[in-house]
């Protein structure tokens, strides 16, 4: 008789098949887990281009100039071989250029290249301002306004990085240099104004020299480390009598306004315009003295002026009717910045890390519009009283944004897309022209990390 074979599968084959299907299992949620990682970490990518510039710096050709002798870092991409290079030192022109920039690889060894950024994924955006998405002040793709965004203009283009300024269905406009959203304008915090704003001056106490060519000076004599100092920048205010009040003056270059020019282009056609929004910001390592300040603003339609009191541990600051008292306690241990603007229509005033007081300015007075040759200096600061010693002085400005075409007003009505500006405003093409009707929302692959303090922004320009 036949022996009749068993058909039930055997034991080692299920084991074996239970085994697989768990492993597959496990590597299936471990892939998941890696790609929700992967999305979470930040991207690095190399600045190719000057459109974000000074905030993000591109690559740098050097050139020194054969008048002076002075050596120069120009923006790579606004170098142009048909236009000789301007020299900011003699303020001569060198005709004689004669640069292919078609031909990089010839002059590779005189070229610094770009930054290193870090970037998040929008879903890392979305999880990290989950607050602010539910209170309405960030975008539910995790996005806000002023952002620095990555972005691929179509599928495979190489990334570039620009600032988002409007979103889908907004009615967005550049009028005398603001940006405006729905007829409105936009008023951007001290923080956002510090990490987008332009450095035009720097002063060390250290160095005991201006590092631009703009230049802090000071009306009669001012008192450094207890001797009378006559150079660029003194340190210390003195006690001032009723005979004379001795002021700091930041002088620039004939007009005597700040204006919209960038250093960094080697070629700039764009119109000289006066810049309204800009400010200072000092450094006070000695808190154990007292003083008193008067700082004067001057722009074409302008000229407020504020006082602040130092008692050793209170800050008053008081401008027309408006008093704020800070406590500074907090700042004995490090080095306090003290920062005052005037921004998108307020007067602000603030530290570091946080504003103490912000004033809607009046409407320009048509009466302050003077001749240039007899406009005040820009930025004045008057000792009233006690002892000031400052360590580190920056004078900066706001972007000032202008159309296509140098136009002073442009609109776009964004439909379903987003509207990008480069700060760099001389080299950037962005929506302005490049992308009038706007760019895709899906093309937006990250967001830009800042991650250190907002003054930082403007001393890594020095």
């Amino acid at each position: 008789m036949s022996r009749i074979r068993n058909s039930r599968p055997r034991r080692w084959f299920l084991i074996s098949l239970i085994g697989l299907f768990i492993f597959l299992c496990g590597a299936i949620i471990l892939a998941a887990v890696l790609l929700l990682r992967r999305g979470k970490l930040p991207r690095t990518g190399l600045i190719a281009g000057s459109s974000m510039e000074p905030i993000f710096r591109g690559p740098r050709f050097k050139w020194s100039c054969p008048n002076c002798s002075a050596l120069h870092a120009f923006a790579l991409d606004t170098c142009k071989s048909s236009q000789p290079f301007a020299c900011s030192a003699c303020k001569k022109i060198d005709q004689a250029t004669d640069v292919d920039f078609e031909d990089v690889i010839s002059i590779a060894d005189r070229i610094n290249p770009g930054v290193q950024v870090r970037f998040a994924t929008l879903r890392a955006m979305r999880a990290s301002r989950s607050i602010e998405i539910a209170k309405g002040t960030a975008k539910p793709s995790g996005l806000r306004r002023g952002d620095v965004v990555v972005f691929e203009e179509s599928l495979g283009a190489k990334r570039e990085i620009k600032r988002i300024v409007g979103f889908p269905w907004e009615r967005i406009a550049i009028d005398q240099g603001d940006l405006f959203v729905e007829d409105v304008r936009w008023a951007k915090s001290l923080e956002q104004t510090l990490r987008q704003s332009i450095l035009i001056h720097a002063w060390d106490r250290a160095r005991q020299m201006p590092m631009h060519p703009d230049s802090a000076h000071s009306r009669d004599a001012w008192i450094c480390e207890g001797s009378p100092f006559s150079g660029e920048l003194n340190t210390i205010l003195p006690h001032s009598d009723s005979a004379r009040a001795v002021e700091l003056t930041f002088n620039v270059e004939s007009p005597h306004f700040i204006d919209n020019r960038l250093a960094i282009n080697a070629h700039d056609s764009h119109a000289i315009i006066p810049v309204r929004d800009f400010g200072f910001a000092f450094q006070v390592t000695d808190v154990s003295t007292e003083w008193s300040i008067r700082c004067k603003f001057a722009s074409d339609s302008n000229q407020p002026h504020v006082d602040l009191l130092w008692n050793s541990t209170v800050l008053t600051i008081q401008y027309e009717t408006h008093v704020a008292t800070i406590e500074m306690n907090q700042q004995k241990e490090r080095a306090a910045w003290i920062v005052l603007a005037m921004i998108d229509g307020y007067i602000v005033i603030g530290s570091q890390d946080e504003e103490w007081l912000r004033v809607t300015l009046p409407l320009g007075d048509p009466a302050i519009q003077q001749p240039k040759t007899t406009r005040s200096s820009p930025i004045e600061i008057a000792a009233l009283s006690g002892t000031l010693s400052v360590d580190q002085l920056l004078v900066f400005r706001d972007i000032h944004y202008r159309g296509n075409g140098d136009s002073s007003h442009q609109t776009w009505d964004s439909a379903n897309q987003i509207i990008v500006l480069g700060d760099n405003v001389s080299s950037s093409s962005d929506s302005r022209d490049r992308w009038p009707d706007g760019l895709s929302p899906n093309s937006v692959k990250g967001v830009v990390l800042q991650m250190d303090n907002p003054m930082e922004t403007l001393l890594r320009q020095r």
